[in-house]
């Protein structure tokens, strides 16, 4: 099968190009020949249109490394505006338009003065439209000073709304606190939620699926809900595809979303650890023996393929290395690791300063650590931070 790629993102050459080469988007003959030539502005003027957009207004941001312009907010901002009130403005058409009232200047066709007032009433008329728009849009695109909107579906409590978020009048930052904790963002990815998704969040309904939202790194988008959970924080729930997969927790049927196999009683184990994808017969396998492996295709930060066994508490995949500080982990290691949550002493691991001894043991996260001992068997007490008595400089660390 085959699936269809997001178009590239314009770096700052492609841009240039793109606006050099702007009548090739035109159908009508007249306007393609007028532009034909020239495109949108000059050789003189391209890049430094490009300038002003990424430093002086800020509506695109460059990437030095890549030259690749993205977005920022406030460019999603002019852009929603301008798409929803004055669309003409995104149509190379327009530009042309412009460019046959100078040719008609040029030609005497036309005077420069009435051409100005032509240009002239047009902006006025245009940002009039655009203030009378606005003014009749929903409450999602004002700025507000926070104020009083109705009941929190969650507490009960006075529900508030400022520029930026809808939240509830008793909630507390703290999860940990008691309280209530009802607030959303009235963006997503840099873009204004949709009314109607708005007051399904403020009713403590989940929104309908909301497409398009560009990803941090402007690379391309992503689809999405946005939920109300049982606490009232909200949260983000990505498109699932049904599996095959049964919940080893409630016996329920497990969905397959953009990160993990999920259940709705809230288990969810991870289809993909370390740039290597665990197929639902893997998954499976896992869930029955409780280890498999040692399985290769992983890759490290860096890029540096291993092996690893994969190993399930219960709760979570723990992923273990096959090879740690130099040392070979076999499978019975890895099976006592995941038994007793930690192993006896070993011996032969590998550090700048020669071989060592440490115990592997599973913290609370399911991180794979080393536990250095001391002379009488106990664990080795910390003299400096990151640093263990008795260990040099090798410190303890997470091996994941």
């Amino acid at each position: 099968t085959s699936t269809t790629q997001p178009p590239k993102r314009y770096t700052s050459g492609s841009m240039i190009l793109a606006m050099e080469n702007a009548g090739n988007l035109i159908e009508d003959e007249e306007l393609r020949a007028q532009i034909k030539g020239s495109g949108i502005g000059t050789s003189a003027t391209r890049a430094e249109v490009i300038k002003k957009l990424t430093e002086d207004v800020h509506h695109l941001k460059l990437d030095k490394k890549t030259q690749i312009l993205t977005p920022t907010d406030i460019g999603y901002g002019v852009y929603e505006i301008v798409k929803r009130n004055t669309p003409r403005l995104l149509s190379p058409k327009m530009t042309v338009s412009w460019e046959k009232g100078l040719s008609q200047i040029e030609g005497g066709e036309i005077t420069k003065q009435k051409y100005l007032g032509i240009l002239n009433n047009y902006v006025a008329e245009t940002v009039d439209a655009i203030k009378a728009a606005n003014a009749e849009q929903g409450e999602a695109y004002k700025k507000v000073e926070a104020k009083e909107i109705g009941v929190c579906p969650i507490c009960g409590g006075t529900l508030l709304e400022s520029e930026k978020a809808i939240y509830c009048k008793e909630r507390v930052k703290d999860n940990k606190k008691k309280g209530c904790h009802f607030v959303f963002s009235k963006t997503l990815g840099g873009k204004p939620l949709a009314k109607e998704h708005i007051e399904r969040l403020k009713k403590g309904q989940d929104t309908d699926l909301i497409t398009g939202i560009p990803n941090k790194t402007g690379t391309g988008t992503y689809d999405c809900y946005i939920v109300v959970l049982p606490d009232g924080t909200c949260g983000l729930k990505f498109p699932a595809e049904e599996t095959s997969l049964v919940c080893p927790k409630c016996g329920s049927p497990m969905e397959k979303g953009k990160f993990s196999y999920s259940c709705e009683c809230g288990l969810s184990l991870w289809h993909t650890m370390s740039g290597r994808a665990i197929s639902e017969e893997e998954i499976e396998r896992l869930i029955s023996d409780l280890i498999i492996g040692p399985l290769d295709g992983f890759k490290s930060k860096d890029g540096a393929p291993f092996s690893a066994y994969l190993m399930f508490n219960g709760k979570q995949i723990i992923q273990v290395k096959t090879k740690i500080a130099g040392r070979a982990i076999s499978r019975d290691e890895a099976i006592t690791l995941l038994e007793d949550g930690k192993t006896d002493k070993l011996s032969g691991f590998k550090s700048a300063k020669g071989e060592f001894e440490a115990v592997l043991k599973l913290n609370n996260k399911g991180i794979v650590e080393f536990v250095f001992l001391d002379n009488d068997g106990k664990p080795a007490k910390k003299t400096t931070k990151g640093r263990k008595k008795g260990t040099g400089a090798y410190k303890k660390y997470g091996i994941k």
